[in-house]
């Protein structure tokens, strides 16, 4: 907040801003330039590309060390501002990855991972992506509780990427076996 609220100053238009409770670990760094509009990579691969916003930063790191323990390297793009969004951030490292899972906090009908599919999908790829995206369905929660109690109910984990990401890498190799880990 300390680098973005500056920024806000000079954006020409209005700005819809959500803040998190505030007991959060921080897993941004200050050495990393912040530029409304600019998504952050946090990490490079080209087996998947994960890409995130808000809280589910830290899931997503999660996820991407787990994976490169397995030998997968998972590409992990922060954006910060959706809107305006970062496709070309989006597609430069979507062309490298052949899987492409988005996850947030928030309800998929209309969030991020709708406008990385759009973004993907007019994005003419010679080969096809293997897409999918983690959040809360189009549903109203019928059970309260703390954050992590509700993503957890929704699946917005790192165990959820991880599962995602190795489900969709299967479904690119036919000799396989198609099952869910």
């Amino acid at each position: 907040m300390d680098r973005f609220m500056p920024q806000t100053l000079d954006h020409q238009g209005p700005i819809y801003i959500r803040l998190g409770k505030g007991y959060d670990p921080i897993v941004t760094n200050d050495n990393v330039p912040f530029q409304i509009g600019k998504a952050i990579p946090m990490r490079e691969g080209n087996d998947a590309l994960i890409v995130t916003t808000g809280v589910t930063l830290r899931h997503s790191l999660e996820a991407a060390d787990a994976l490169a323990e397995e030998g997968i390297k998972a590409s992990v793009l922060h954006a910060h501002t959706v809107k305006p969004l970062d496709a070309e951030a989006i597609v430069s490292r979507a062309a490298k990855a052949p899987v492409v899972v988005t996850i947030e906090e928030g309800t998929l009908a209309g969030g991020l991972g709708s406008a990385v599919a759009e973004i993907i999908g007019e994005a003419n790829f010679n080969e096809p992506k293997r897409f999918r995206r983690i959040g809360i369905p189009d549903v109203f929660p019928d059970q309260y509780g703390s954050q992590d109690s509700l993503m957890e109910r929704y699946s917005i984990t790192s165990a959820e990427i991880i599962s995602t990401v190795k489900e969709l890498r299967l479904l690119g190799q036919p000799d396989l076996p198609q099952v869910r880990s």
